[in-house]
């Protein structure tokens, strides 16, 4: 699996101080994330981060021969036609299928909003409405923050203690903000500022992806307040914030008749 992230912008030659290519104008660095597996050597399969510069234009299958070629030529992965008609250099890139000759760094680079805007669209738009329709608001908060947080389970740096916590975050806060609403653009609007404020402006992880930020930060302390590699959505003080919101948000959405009953006890009522 690959993942990348926009992480820095660095025109300055500094690689080819060190014998690698100078890194062109207008090139951005990316933190590549990729999960390898030996089973000669390995045990269980593991991610292994490399920092690639990449212009914009740059096809992803480019990035992975930069790191073979430049930073670790024990990466393998199967000769390509690099013209999208063999298909053998098809991979799971960003939790889709694709070919890598055929992606585009610019493709990738914010993903993260992106994912705000898919992620809001299946979880609340859809998963959510259609069990509130017969099981209530109540059922519908429980069911769409439990799976969200199994959504996560199998991104970079992600732990269980994250999944439980992003679960709770996703449930109390966003599911609030959708049921006071009834609109997904306030979800939406919060899940995407979220996601651009942690990564684009403090330079924290988001969802276990590395990011670059105007400022540089590095999280420190008890993985529990820090969250890890996995960033602040798994920290306790994420989870501390989000529940009184989330509660604040849901008591005005009751305050005005938002919360809809399960379908037997209206029909009892």
């Amino acid at each position: 699996m690959t993942t990348i992230s926009q992480v820095a912008a660095e025109t300055d030659g500094t690689y080819g101080a060190v014998g690698l290519p100078p890194v062109p104008e207008g090139a951005v660095m990316l933190t590549v994330h990729i999960q390898r597996y030996n089973p000669e050597l390995d045990e269980l399969p593991h991610t292994e981060s490399y920092r690639v510069p990449a212009l914009p234009g740059d096809r992803l299958l480019n990035v992975l021969h930069y790191i073979k070629w430049y930073i670790d030529g024990t990466l393998t992965f199967r000769r390509s036609c690099a013209h999208g008609v063999c298909g053998s250099d098809a991979m799971r890139i960003n939790g889709r299928n694709r070919l890598c000759c055929k992606v585009l760094v610019k493709d990738l680079i914010g993903m993260t909003i992106v994912a705000a805007f898919l992620e809001e669209l299946l979880f609340r738009g859809i998963l959510f409405r259609f069990v509130e329709e017969f099981a209530g608001t109540w059922a519908a908060l429980i069911a769409t923050s439990g799976l969200f947080g199994l959504a996560h389970i199998t991104n970079a740096n992600a732990t269980w203690t994250s999944s439980i916590a992003i679960m709770v975050e996703a449930g109390m806060l966003l599911g609030g903000a959708y049921v006071l609403a009834r609109n997904l653009w306030v979800p939406m609007g919060l899940h995407a500022a979220w996601n651009f404020t942690q990564g684009f402006v403090f330079d924290v992880p988001v969802s276990g992806n590395d990011m670059h930020g105007l400022v540089q930060a590095k999280l420190s302390g008890p993985v529990l307040l820090s969250g890890g590699a996995f960033g602040l959505e798994a920290s306790m003080i994420g989870v501390v914030l989000s529940i009184p919101l989330g509660l604040i948000l849901i008591w005005l959405a009751g305050r005005r008749g938002r919360l809809v009953q399960p379908r037997w006890k209206a029909n009892a009522d």
